[in-house]
């Protein structure tokens, strides 16, 4: 079943973290927040998935939001949409990558769409 992966990721973050989730990083406390946030919001994409993709789709989500960010958020635009367009350049990384264990490009060896 395809799934829209930043989509599904942004509409998460903006439902739990609304206006304030743009500017909520100040702190080591808010940095928690936002980083539980985030492991639901992979837990929640993760769960929509077919069984034998959820493994390997938690570990590339996880590496490719644990890397340093791709697209800054743009704080001109609507939350959503910047939120989306941040979560879209992170997500973007895992075009390109191969799981080491099967030797077969990140989208092959999972049921799950990109866009």
């Amino acid at each position: 079943m395809p799934i829209d992966l930043a989509g599904a990721v942004a509409g998460y973050l903006v439902q739990v973290l609304g206006k304030a989730g743009i500017a909520l990083v100040r702190g080591p406390a808010d940095e928690r927040a936002l980083r539980k946030a985030i492991h639901q919001a992979i837990e929640a994409v993760v769960a929509r998935a077919d069984e034998q993709s959820r493994e390997t789709l938690r570990r590339g989500l996880r590496q490719c939001f644990s890397a340093s960010l791709q697209i800054p958020i743009d704080a001109s635009l609507p939350v959503g949409d910047a939120v989306r367009m941040a979560i879209a350049g992170q997500a973007g990384q895992l075009a390109q990558w191969v799981n080491t264990r099967t030797g077969r490009p990140f989208y092959q060896d999972i049921t799950m769409s990109p866009h």
